[in-house]
């Protein structure tokens, strides 16, 4: 059994990819009539969370061995194309409504009223610090985090901000919530635990525990849900060991990894336009299929396009 650091650096793609199908089935409100996939609309969304883990490492391999200005321009490079697109094509579809935010125009062309890009984008902003906090002692500020997650969700003390009517300001609790899982991956990548079986079994205990709370057989407290976390290391091995004894899967895996965030912010629009048009396609299982080869589609084309234009413009 390797280790989690291990498996994060061999799987990487494939494991960024699973959580692209996880989130793509779990948007896709079809799949309750599905016994096989149906699974997918209760822990879909814990696809967001294996994202931002393996963000945490990635992103703490890439500080560690680029300089911040570096750091910072492959960010951009990354999501600022992807985002100004859909952003845009939003814009244009207000003013076909009639619907224009002026106020919030720039936040929203950027996509940053998207609660995912606005997550990433103040934790990419902040992480060459936080990884210089963490090379210090790595537990103390995912520890602290983690407390206070529990105190502030107990407490209810972001109820004043998630009522506001600004998104740059009711998401702040959205943040905060996916916090703790981005500072995990850190602490996965600086100190590579090797107590392997331990992570693995132990992990694997806290999923059916979480599963079980998800399809209702226990309950727990809503702030409980912060030790999904400590579940994560356990699926990504689970997906490591996967894709090494079904290589046929590694390549498909490895595909949705690599679109990953234009086909996150792709589906949300074709989804909406599919359940508008939902008579065009009535039988649900097709209407599923169409609409997840067609965010395929145009995810990949924006993809080599933009991949053609920075080429052209970096020669």
């Amino acid at each position: 059994m390797i280790s989690v650091d291990t498996c994060i650096r061999s799987y990487r793609s494939a494991i960024m990819g699973f959580a692209t199908i996880m989130v793509l089935l779990f948007h896709q409100y079809t799949v309750n009539s599905s016994l096989i996939l149906s699974v997918f609309s209760h822990i879909g969304h814990w696809g967001v969370d294996i994202f931002l883990f393996v963000s945490g490492f990635g992103i703490a391999h890439s500080l560690s061995k680029n300089s911040t200005i570096v750091f910072y321009q492959n960010r951009i490079k990354k999501i600022f194309p992807i985002c100004l697109i859909v952003g845009v094509f939003g814009f244009i579809l207000s003013m076909m409504h009639g619907t224009i935010d002026w106020i919030n125009l720039v936040p929203r062309l950027l996509c940053l009223n998207n609660w995912y890009v606005y997550t990433i984008t103040i934790y990419y902003i902040f992480s060459p610090v936080i990884l210089k906090i963490m090379q210090k002692k790595s537990w103390v500020l995912p520890f602290l985090v983690f407390v206070l997650a529990y105190i502030f969700d107990y407490c209810s003390l972001f109820k004043p901000l998630s009522i506001s009517s600004h998104f740059l300001i009711y998401r702040l609790p959205w943040v905060w919530d996916r916090f703790f899982v981005y500072l995990l991956g850190i602490y996965f990548y600086l100190q590579k635990p090797r107590y392997t079986t331990i992570i693995f079994w132990g992990g694997g205990v806290l999923f059916v525990i979480m599963l079980m709370a998800q399809y209702g057989y226990i309950r727990i407290p809503y702030c409980f849900f912060q030790i999904l976390a400590f579940c994560i290391p356990f699926v990504c091995l689970s997906i490591g060991a996967l894709t090494k004894l079904l290589s046929s899967i590694e390549k498909i895996l490895c595909f949705f990894g690599k679109h990953s965030l234009s086909i996150f912010l792709i589906h949300l629009i074709v989804y909406s336009f599919g359940e508008s048009h939902s008579s065009l396609l009535p039988i649900d299982g097709l209407r599923l299929l169409v609409e997840v080869v067609l965010t395929i589609s145009i995810a990949v084309s924006l993809d080599l396009f933009i991949d053609k234009v920075l080429n052209f413009y970096s020669k």
